[in-house]
């Protein structure tokens, strides 16, 4: 009786992991939607909701006109410095141009932003390395250029 629960246990774990497979698709999306959420932080100018897409490690690079920053925490003091206020954040939009997988747990996502707030309107690309760290997919790099 054993023998014959522990067998269907074992195969039903066997053929249950096989079903699990990677989809590329699945992974675009996640990223997509990740993206679409995090701009709606920002126009909602909640910053650390924002900053939550974000691994938070001292190893997290922003490479901007000033040079890198690294680590979460400088890269959020630099966000809370430079827009600390609605006004100063602005109207947020992403348009993705591209989505590139590099394997199961790395994409790297190539954008143009813009932000409308009352007296201007700075644009600019960007590009996001992301890495799948305990099932969730985050940025580990941000290049962006205004």
């Amino acid at each position: 009786m054993y023998k014959k629960i522990s067998l269907i246990a074992v195969l039903a774990i066997i053929f249950g992991a096989a079903s699990i497979k990677y989809s590329p698709k699945k992974s675009k999306e996640i990223i997509l939607k990740a993206m679409s959420d995090q701009q709606e932080c920002w126009n909602n100018t909640d910053l650390e909701c924002f900053m939550s897409y974000y691994h938070h490690s001292d190893s997290i690079q922003f490479v901007a006109k000033n040079g890198v920053n690294y680590g979460w925490d400088n890269i959020y003091k630099s966000y809370q410095i430079g827009f600390p206020n609605a006004e100063a954040m602005g109207k947020l939009t992403y348009t993705i141009i591209d989505v590139e997988l590099y394997g199961k747990k790395h994409a790297m996502v190539t954008g143009k932003f813009e932000l409308e707030r009352k007296n201007d309107k700075p644009s600019g690309y960007f590009t996001l390395i992301w890495e799948k760290i305990d099932g969730k997919w985050l940025i580990i790099s941000d290049h962006t250029s205004t």
